[in-house]
C-alpha cells in the first residue's frame, strides 16, 4: 500500500511538472540521433547555440525559450521534493512515536511502525538527493542541456 502511495505522488508530481514546463517534459521523448536527419540537425544547432550561449551577449530567443523552460522544469521538481522531502520527515516522526504507544496494545506494531519511520527517513534522503540535483540543474542548466540534445 505504501509504494502504491508513494508512486501515486511520483505520478501527480510528474503532472506537474509537465504542465509548468512541457518542452523538457516532452524533449525526452524525441528520438534525438535515432532516424529522423531534420531532428538530429536540428537537435546539433541546439547543442552549438548552447556552446555559443555563454560568449553571446543576447541570448536568441528560441534559444532562451528552451533554456527558461528547462530551468523552470527543474526549479518545479526541486520545490516538489522539497514538499515530499518534509512530508517524509513528518511521517518518519509520526510512525517513531506511534510505535512508543502502539507496542503495548499489539506487540507487532512497533517494529513495524519503526521500520516505517526508518524506510520514511532513508526515502527523504533519496528525496534530498534529487532535490540537489535538481537545484544545482536549475541554475546552471547548460551542462545538462547540452546532454539532452544529445552532447
Amino acid at each position: 500500500m505504501t509504494a502504491l502511495a508513494f508512486g501515486s505522488v511520483l505520478v501527480v508530481m510528474a503532472t506537474i511538472q509537465g504542465s509548468l514546463a512541457p518542452f523538457s517534459s516532452l524533449v525526452s521523448l524525441l528520438p534525438i540521433g535515432h532516424g529522423d536527419p531534420a531532428l538530429t540537425e536540428s537537435a546539433g544547432q541546439i547543442q552549438h547555440d548552447l556552446s555559443e550561449h555563454q560568449v553571446l551577449s543576447r541570448t536568441p530567443a528560441p534559444l532562451g525559450a528552451i533554456i527558461g523552460d528547462f530551468q523552470r522544469y527543474h526549479a518545479v521538481l526541486a520545490a516538489q521534493a522539497a514538499v515530499l522531502a518534509v512530508a517524509l520527515i513528518g511521517l518518519s516522526v509520526l510512525m517513531w512515536r506511534r510505535s512508543n504507544t502502539a507496542g503495548r496494545a499489539v506487540p507487532r506494531a512497533k517494529p513495524l511502525l519503526r521500520l516505517l519511520a526508518t524506510a520514511f527517513a532513508l526515502f527523504t534522503v533519496i528525496v534530498l538527493v534529487v532535490d540537489a540535483a535538481n537545484v544545482s540543474t536549475a541554475l546552471n542548466p547548460g551542462p545538462a542541456l547540452r546532454l539532452v540534445f544529445g552532447g
